[in-house]
């Protein structure tokens, strides 16, 4: 089952209640959405496809956690084990990929982070194998590309831009 839910500028509440076999969770362009479902990382580990776009700034509270002001990283990914595709574009508070640096998930096939200004690190890419598309596109606070891009064996498609005008250094991989 998918869920999209796009361009419902009053939503401010997403509950999913008795939807546990959703794979697919798309939500964007909810400008007043400031919650949402409490245990989503933990009831739905079988999302496949997880894309938040354009959330953050209004959002207050990711599945559990509560940051203030305003959600600044999104937490562990872990209970995802069947997570494909993570998409986060238009996130403009977004400063993190988790606050304690976890890794993420080894079955990543397509990671996409766009537009997020403010962010300023991302987690190694150390056991990604799988991973074959990566962009990174418009997130000019970011001073370092990720570590463990050699790790990316799979990797077929590799888009970079609008990073730290700073950034003087390029990760070793091989291609």
């Amino acid at each position: 089952m998918e869920l999209i839910i796009r361009n419902a500028p009053n939503l401010e509440r997403v509950c999913l209640d008795n939807l546990t076999s959703i794979s697919v969770l798309e939500i964007g362009k909810c400008g007043k959405l400031k919650y949402l479902p409490t245990g989503l990382l933990r009831n739905y580990a079988n999302f496949k496809k997880l894309e938040l776009r354009g959330l953050w700034e209004e959002l207050d509270s990711f599945p559990g956690f509560h940051l203030e002001p305003g959600l600044q990283s999104i937490p562990a990914l872990s209970h995802l084990t069947s997570l494909r595709q993570l998409i986060i574009e238009d996130c403009g508070r977004l400063r993190s990929l988790g606050s304690s640096g976890p890794q993420l998930l080894a079955s990543l096939v397509e990671l996409k982070i766009r537009n997020a200004p403010n962010l300023e690190s991302l987690p190694s890419l150390d056991n990604l194998t799988s991973l074959s598309e990566l962009e990174i596109v418009n997130c000019g606070k970011l001073k370092y590309l990720p570590t463990g891009l050699h790790c990316c064996t799979s990797l077929k498609t590799l888009q970079l831009g609008g990073l730290w005008e700073e950034l003087d250094s390029f990760p070793y991989f091989h291609l």
